[in-house]
């Protein structure tokens, strides 16, 4: 529990005097990620293909006990929930059946020397459930894909016990990232900037060269990557202590202004013929779902009937998604979701095209270019 945030919990247990205090979720986040590892380790809370509606609950209270010599005690009660679905809300997902839950009841004390955390112990009770290619068919060659060779199907009660105390100076890595993003893998770099919107993927090497940028200008985009990295995790983090219904409103918001900040930055470091086969490929990626941003539609000489049009298919698709989402996280067996979406966009993008007009058609295919291909 890194230091900064020793010294927000001090700060929030002095302005709670012997009131109780919700611990901030900087800190129970990290200890409800020790009982959580993913799917086999491969979705952890750290990891953003965990996706921002994984940590479904993580509510602690602690309340002070008694002050001795400086040293106030905190008895600490509190309740967590994580679950993911190794689908994403892009219809993009890996091995069907794949799953991991963890939901806890917590209680223990906090030890605490003004803003320093002097000892930590807390337990937790509740049921984890796994599954791991279970419903994959039974030809499948287990051993080469699976640990042990076998499938996994678990659902059980568990306990966990966590016990904290100051680290010793010789333990703590000298070197040791100054900030959360630079402490990320480049596939959770990658997750949170596909999470941002499509622009982002300017971040993509293969974009970067398809642009022709010069080292002067990667330079730039690497120093405004580290900046959104240190924005992107903070804000994630935050999201956490969100309901569901305002945490994907504040997602939404954050996403739509992330991608406006970025714009901007591109049109005064690219030049015209660059931040113009950016626009390109950035479309062939969308498809025809792009046709709803309202300054598309204009370029597009979209009608209003046909705005209308689209409007009730966009809507349509989304709430198909919506539906099958909550289907996926209600019941924890998504292996038939990824083919659904894949459908459902497929779908939804013939009726869009459907809705133009030849000329419409044409344009379009102008407006894509040479198509790129990001090897996804």
């Amino acid at each position: 529990i890194a230091v900064a945030m020793q010294e927000q919990l001090g700060k929030a247990m002095a302005a709670a005097g012997k009131s109780p205090v919700r611990l901030p979720i900087e800190v129970t986040r990290v200890c409800v990620k020790q009982t959580y590892i993913g799917v086999l380790g491969a979705f952890q809370l750290d990891d953003p293909d965990c996706d921002t509606d994984a940590l479904k609950k993580c509510d602690f209270v602690a309340t002070l006990v008694e002050t001795d010599k400086g040293l106030t005690l905190w008895r600490v009660d509190g309740e967590s929930e994580v679950f993911i679905a190794r689908i994403n809300k892009a219809g993009v997902g890996d091995v069907p059946g794949d799953m991991h839950g963890v939901k806890l009841k917590w209680g223990g004390f906090i030890e605490m020397d003004k803003n320093r955390m002097t000892r930590l112990v807390l337990s937790a009770d509740g049921v984890e459930k796994l599954k791991f290619n279970s419903t994959r068919g039974k030809d499948d060659n287990e051993v080469a894909s699976l640990p042990g060779g076998h499938h996994i199907d678990m659902d059980c009660g568990v306990q966990y016990g966590l016990l904290g105390e100051p680290a010793a100076a010789d333990k703590v890595a000298v070197n040791a990232p100054d900030s959360p993003e630079q402490a990320l893998p480049a596939e959770a770099r990658r997750q949170i900037l596909q999470t941002l919107g499509p622009v982002f993927l300017i971040y993509r090497d293969k974009i970067q060269d398809e642009l022709k940028l010069s080292e002067e200008q990667k330079t730039k985009l690497g120093k405004r990557l580290q900046d959104t990295m240190q924005e992107a995790v903070q804000h994630f983090q935050k999201l956490g202590a969100l309901k569901p219904e305002e945490r994907e409103q504040e997602l939404h918001a954050y996403r739509e202004k992330s991608q406006e900040n970025l714009t901007a930055f591109l049109q005064g470091l690219l030049h015209a013929e660059q931040f113009a086969r950016l626009r390109q490929v950035l479309l062939q990626q969308e498809g025809f779902i792009a046709l709803g941003h309202a300054g598309l539609g204009k370029e597009m000489e979209v009608t209003n009937v046909q705005r209308q049009q689209l409007a009730e298919v966009l809507r349509d698709m989304q709430e198909k998604i919506e539906s099958l989402m909550k289907e996926a996280s209600k019941d924890g067996n998504p292996e038939k979701i990824r083919p659904r979406l894949m459908a459902i966009r497929k779908e939804h993008e013939n009726r869009i095209e459907a809705i133009l007009s030849d000329s419409q058609r044409q344009r379009w295919k102008e407006m894509l270019g040479t198509p790129v291909n990001l090897g996804d």
